[in-house]
């Protein structure tokens, strides 16, 4: 028999359920499945909280409620409230995104308890297993409430289950939370079994779902300002809850390549009215918005599960055709360049950071106004990606090398320097050139920790008493243009020089000629200061592309560091052996040193030794070497000219 039921919690989730329906409704855009079965949630536990604070009044005052009204409010009750977990369950799935996973079969199976529950409450004015009233007509439970609690608590079980082992699905701010409600919920779930009076099961529930309604499905934090269509941080949740379930499915990525010269042409607010143009174009094109993500800098993102297959070819063939011809927006017409890159995932991508990676990759080289990216080009994206992640394993594993390429001091006929130079050996792809690395690095922003570590690293080999005992001077580090951006940069190096305790005189950086000729406001200031903590430069490269050389007046650099192709031109060309020879006698006459980089040949040694350069670097000395194979070179090489 069963006291009195107290309703205030069931009150209080009454206005609950009436905010949350109130506030879907105005959110415009959530119509999707997902949003619908929270809909059905949310219209379910109002019903079941009206049915079950009308049944408990009624049941207060039996004698004068018609019993066919109080059975009524119960069957409502019943039904509705022992739909919810298993609604849930399935909002579950979708949530995850497992519902893609499985089959047919699985939902029958996982959906049988619940059709078990609804017919043991239909035939309960028969059976009297799930309620009944005693002879005096008092409510009193039957013999299978029980079971419908079973089945309750099995399916929150479930979807914490789903919950857990999907999670990747979810954001990381909201799975922690979610989780708590989910298993407070199977707590009020058995103590409403206990304590029946108390009715708190739906109290919990609305809980639940308001907090699904104003995290997981506020879709304002989805949407892209811009372009008003889903937004990068939704693109990346939707990509790892698919890759977490293992969905095949294929990635268009469509490129405006040349949008920032656009912006500056034409204006940056000109230029947010196109990409809105445009996304609209693409989501009218698709047929739903919900596959199409604007990823910023003028990049979109379209997803075409196995059910939208057969959508790819004639999209992709109208939008070459689209864009095969000016965009016009206000009469104006904006000639872009478009690339469209079509990936199999996770056949030849499977890592949320490859799709990154392609995703934002420059599409720089293109001369068609639309390229459709083909295999080899594909294959080489999914290298840089590949790239990428090996860069970062090794940051994190320290597994980067350094090695060192011998410096000849003409005068002294010694090796008196080297140049540090980084390596990369994956145990996956095997030894990476610096060529291919290191570019990728830039556009990371990883090429500072790694020249953070060569930096160290040669200050330790420098540091060492024995490395100047077999006569080595000073150690050349490479200075990336990247590196120079960042303002701390002085600070890191000269609390190195500190740690090891050596002078700044033992360290050269070097800075390419490309990175002096684009050189920022931002990077001259961070030159002047670590000129000021005592470091000298060097220009690398030379020469490499004949600009201006203008910047040698501006900059205060004690080495000068020749493009091996001057060396090499200079031996097939009399031009470009004039241009070697002048260029030499102009560096000399400013003070300055000379390195010629490409010495292969003693012939090229005895040449630019006969130009009066200070230094030589090459094979002809020595390939870059491990630090104790440069050691021991250097001592054998130094002590045999003695």
């Amino acid at each position: 028999m069963v006291p009195v039921f107290k309703i205030d919690f069931d009150v209080c989730s009454f206005f609950i359920y009436i905010f949350a329906i109130y506030t879907f409704f105005l959110k415009k855009d959530m119509r999707g499945a997902q949003n619908l079965l929270l809909l059905g949630l949310l219209l379910n536990g109002l019903i079941a909280v009206i049915a079950d604070v009308s049944s408990a009044l009624m049941l207060r005052n039996m004698e004068r409620c018609p019993l066919v009204l109080v059975e009524l409010a119960n069957y409502v009750y019943f039904v509705f409230e022992y739909m919810v977990p298993a609604t849930f369950a399935a909002y579950v799935l979708f949530l995850t995104g497992v519902r893609r996973k499985y089959g047919k079969l699985f939902f029958i199976l996982f959906f049988l308890p619940v059709v078990a529950e609804l017919l043991l409450i239909i035939t309960n004015s028969f059976t009297h297993a799930v309620w009944y009233y005693t002879d005096s007509l008092v409510f009193a439970y039957g013999p299978l409430r029980m079971v419908l609690i079973g089945v309750s608590i099995a399916y929150e079980l479930a979807s914490l289950y789903f919950l857990v082992r999907y999670k990747r699905g979810i954001p990381a701010n909201q799975y922690p939370p979610l989780v708590s409600f989910v298993i407070i919920g199977v707590m009020a779930i058995c103590h409403q079994a206990l304590r029946p009076q108390f009715l708190i099961m739906l109290f919990t529930q609305s809980l639940v779902y308001l907090f699904l309604l104003v995290t997981i499905e506020n879709e304002d934090e989805l949407i892209n300002a811009e372009t008003g269509i889903y937004n990068r941080h939704h693109f990346i949740q939707r990509t790892r809850k698919l890759l977490n379930i293992q969905t095949p499915y294929s990635l268009l990525i469509v490129k405006f390549t040349n949008r920032k010269y656009f912006m500056s042409v034409l204006g940056e607010n000109f230029m947010q009215e196109v990409m809105a143009s445009i996304a609209r174009y693409l989501v009218k094109q698709v047929g739903d918005r919900r596959r199409v993500f604007y990823c910023e800098n003028g990049n979109f993102a379209i997803i075409f599960e196995k059910e939208h297959s057969n959508d790819l070819k004639p999209l992709m063939d109208g939008l070459y055709n689209t864009f095969a011809k000016d965009w016009v927006h206000k009469d104006i017409g904006v000639a872009f360049k478009v690339q469209l890159c079509v990936v199999d995932v996770p056949l030849e991508i499977g890592t949320l950071e490859g799709l990154l990676t392609l995703l934002d990759s420059s599409g720089e080289g293109m001369h068609e106004r639309v390229t459709i990216v083909r295999d080899d080009l594909l294959k080489y994206m999914q290298r840089q990606s590949a790239i990428e992640t090996a860069i970062g394993r090794a940051l994190e594993n320290n597994a980067f090398e350094v090695y060192y390429q011998p410096i000849w001091d003409r005068k002294a006929n010694k090796i008196r320097s080297a140049e540090a130079l980084v390596r990369l050996n994956d145990p996956d792809l095997g030894a990476i050139p610096p060529s291919e690395f290191i570019p990728v690095a830039e556009r990371s922003g990883a090429i500072t920790a790694i020249g953070e570590f060569v930096f160290k690293q040669a200050c330790d080999l420098i540091s060492r008493q024995s490395v100047r005992t077999i006569g080595i001077d000073f150690i050349e580090v490479n200075l990336s243009a990247v590196q120079c951006m960042h303002k701390n940069l002085p600070a890191v190096f000269q609390g190195a020089l500190e740690h090891y305790s050596i002078a700044s005189s033992s360290i050269n950086l070097e800075i390419t000629e490309s990175s002096a000729v684009n050189s920022t406001e931002t990077f001259a200031e961070i030159m002047q200061d670590l000129h000021n903590i005592g470091f000298a430069f060097s220009l690398d490269d030379f020469g490499a592309d004949h600009g201006e050389a203008s910047f040698l007046f501006n900059m205060d650099f004690n080495i000068i560091k020749l493009d091996k192709s001057v060396l090499w031109k200079a031996e097939q060309n009399a031009a470009a052996r004039i241009f070697l020879q002048n260029t030499v006698r102009m560096i000399k006459e400013m003070n300055l040193k000379i390195v010629v980089e490409g010495i292969e040949t003693e012939a090229q040694k005895d040449f630019v030794a006969s130009l009066g350069c200070d230094y030589c670097q090459g094979y002809y000395f020595s390939k870059p070497l491990p630090k104790e194979e440069f050691l021991e070179y250097c001592r054998k090489f130094n002590w045999n000219f003695d």
